[in-house]
């Protein structure tokens, strides 16, 4: 494949069963790539999207999902557009694809499609992209990934001793872990994450009815959530998507005064346990930039890997806007 130069051609409705034949014969059938998946994220982030399959020989080869949002007189374009529940996406590809040939096709394609900024984030294996000489930038991203296929007891020894502590300690607290079994329980969750972002003084990215959705298209089956409860309260719940060789652990929150009975410890052990049940071979524990947090899943023993967020600024007027930004952030953050 290395010496074929690759096409991006829309995706309209006509090859949309192209699309999906394309996510169920990849050997990862990532959801997030699933267009169930992308529509859900358009619909309630209220961004355009656009879908574009890569092409050589007049062979599909991969996909590319694209988001948009109009800001002014530039379009951002974005894949993912809001990265949180949402780390992995950009090019999905054959394994034999050329890193060159791809990164070539796409930024030839953002150029003369007119697109005034465009953001990537890779999945996880993919090669750092070869973009020296070109007017795009490379963000090195980071995640602890953890190999299952050892078995149960392997990955308990392999936990470091202070994790093992903590997830005994819970235990012999009280704490059980239990599936998120309704509707309710999704709720719960909800209120928990909003009070985590509003502790900082944020607002979650994604609204409520996001995750409503999600749960009513995907609970129970390729997401999971998964409860710590402690006294008939909850005090810590996840959600997990599961593929048919990866588990990502995408979004999290505790309660602010249970920090001494180590929810976090054991739910991320059971929802390992649980994706070893479901024959899944790797645990993803997402995001790991964040030394604090990176020390946290650090300690189930998984590796660290890397992954990577593409910028391009095709336009001057995106270019000069990018790199106003931090002058104009200053300013408009004294008004």
């Amino acid at each position: 494949m290395t010496g074929h130069a690759l096409h991006i051609a829309p995706c309209g409705p006509s090859r949309h069963a192209e699309w999906d034949a394309f996510v169920e014969a990849h050997p990862a059938r990532p959801l997030f790539h699933s267009r169930r998946w992308l529509s859900l994220l358009a619909r309630h982030q209220g961004v355009r999207l656009d879908l574009h399959c890569i092409e050589a020989q007049g062979r599909v080869v991969g996909l590319l999902p694209m988001f948009s949002r109009g800001y002014g007189v530039i379009r951002v374009h974005s894949s993912p557009y809001v990265v949180t529940d949402t780390p992995y996406l950009g090019p999905l590809v054959d394994d034999d694809v050329s890193p060159h040939a791809l990164w070539a096709a796409l930024l030839d394609h953002a150029r003369h499609s007119g697109m005034d900024f465009v953001r990537l984030f890779t999945r996880v294996g993919m090669a750092c992209p070869p973009v020296d000489g070109t007017p795009a930038g490379v963000q090195r991203k980071t995640t602890h990934v953890l190999d299952l296929t050892p078995g149960e007891e392997a990955l308990w020894n392999g936990l470091e001793g202070r994790c093992r502590t903590a997830v005994r300690k819970a235990a012999k607290e009280g704490v059980t872990v239990e599936p998120m079994a309704d509707d309710a329980a999704l709720e719960r969750f909800v209120d928990m994450l909003e009070g985590v972002y509003a502790r900082q003084g944020l607002t979650s990215p994604n609204p409520r009815a996001f995750y409503r959705d999600v749960w009513r298209t995907f609970g129970g089956r390729e997401v999971v959530g998964l409860t710590a409860r402690h006294e008939g309260r909850d005090i810590a719940s996840a959600l997990f998507v599961m593929d048919a060789r990866d588990a990502y652990y995408i979004s999290g929150a505790s309660a602010g005064d249970c920090g001494r009975l180590s929810p976090n410890n054991i739910l991320q052990w059971e929802a390992i346990r649980l994706a070893l049940a479901r024959g899944v071979v790797r645990y993803d524990f997402v995001g790991s930039d964040i030394p604090r947090i990176a020390r946290f899943k650090a300690s189930f023993g998984g590796q660290l890997h890397e992954y990577w967020c593409v910028e391009c600024a095709p336009s001057r007027v995106a270019r000069f806007m990018r790199a106003a930004y931090p002058w104009l952030k200053r300013r408009l953050g004294r008004v």
